[in-house]
Formats: structure tokens, sequence, C-alpha cells
């Protein structure tokens, strides 16, 4: 089946009906353990990091977050979508963002890098915003 890992997914409780027709599970399977206004749905056994599952959220455009941890030969990665764009950052095993840099990397390669993981914050800021009343 592919390497499997655990992914925990937020979604507005407003989508919570919608996100469940798509990735076929029940309604009562989420839980508002993080917020009131979210439904999380922990999946477990997933293959390559949800790939599949959060396509197919994009696809519909739903706004999403989450994390899946990390599998035998990939790492975990915090990630979250707006308006059918997602943006994701690699986390290591205690959750903590990282960025992989390499000796010869030129100062360009590092400012890139590091704009991309600010872009992940501000999407992640405006996917709370949006959705916290």
């Amino acid at each position: 089946m592919g390497d499997r890992c655990l992914m925990r997914l937020k979604v507005p409780w407003t989508q919570a009906t919608r996100v469940a027709g798509i990735l076929g599970v029940k309604p009562a399977d989420f839980s508002s353990e993080e917020n009131a206004c979210f439904g999380v749905l922990e999946i477990e056994e997933v293959n390559y990091g949800g790939t599949k599952e959060r396509s197919d959220l994009l696809r519909e455009r739903i706004d999403y977050a989450g994390v899946h941890y990390d599998g035998d030969t990939y790492d975990g990665a915090n990630f979250v979508a707006l308006d059918g764009i997602e943006y994701e950052v690699q986390i290591d095993a205690n959750g903590d963002m990282f960025v992989v840099f390499e000796r010869d990397d030129t100062p360009a390669t590092l400012w890139k890098a590091a704009a991309h993981v600010r872009k992940y914050l501000e999407m992640y800021a405006e996917f709370t915003r949006r959705w916290v009343p």
C-alpha cells in the first residue's frame, strides 16, 4: 500500500459534512478538540502523507490545515490549504518546522527556502482569520 503514516486534518465545521463525503468517512468521526470552529479528523495508516486525500480536498477547493507525521521514507509535514492552493513545510520528530540546507547552497537558495516557510505561516494565519469568528 505504500509508506503509511498518521494524518491529522483540521477543517471548518461548516465544511465537515462535505469533507466526510469526499473522504468517505462519517461526520461523527470529526472531533472539536482544538477549537470549536474546526472539526479535527485523524486518519491512521494514510498512504504517502495523505497525498490522495489532500488532492481530493484541493480539487474541491476545501480550506484545511493539518499535519502528517513521518513515514518510513519521508519526513512529517505541516500543511495548510486556502482557495485550492496548498503549502507544506517539513517537521522533525518534535513537530518543529525545518528547512534542509546544503553546504554549497547560495544565499538566494536560502532566502527562497525561508520565504517558503514564511508563506506557509502567512497562509496558516489567514486560515485562522478566515474561519475563527
